[in-house]
């Protein structure tokens, strides 16, 4: 797909969860080309992960082997930390807004 198109992302978001929709209950989500796998244990994410892969190859979609990252007990999905306990903001866009200065007059709000 093209991603210079104005509604390129919306399309390839439909997309991707109209394909994975038979594994969206066993906590699969997709935001465009990024697939996290949540599971409760090891058995049911290999599972799992072996449905996802399959439902990409019979759509002929492919992944490369460098951009995959599997069991990781933590990761970062749209600035949010992600981990086995539940989810955390980065340390450093934390530390940016305790920093912020007051506005000084009205256009600063």
């Amino acid at each position: 797909m093209h991603f210079g198109f104005a509604n390129a992302p919306v399309h390839m978001q439909r997309f991707m969860q109209h394909t994975l929709s038979p594994v969206y209950n066993e906590l699969v989500r997709v935001y465009l080309d990024d697939i996290p796998i949540f599971s409760a244990d090891k058995t049911s994410h290999i599972k799992t992960m072996k449905k996802v892969l399959q439902i990409l190859r019979n759509n002929q979609l492919y992944t490369k082997a460098k951009k995959c990252d599997f069991h990781k007990e933590e990761m970062e999905l749209l600035g949010v930390r992600v981990l086995t306990e539940g989810f955390k903001m980065e340390d450093k866009k934390v530390t940016q807004v305790q920093e912020w200065k007051p506005p000084r007059n009205v256009k600063g709000v």
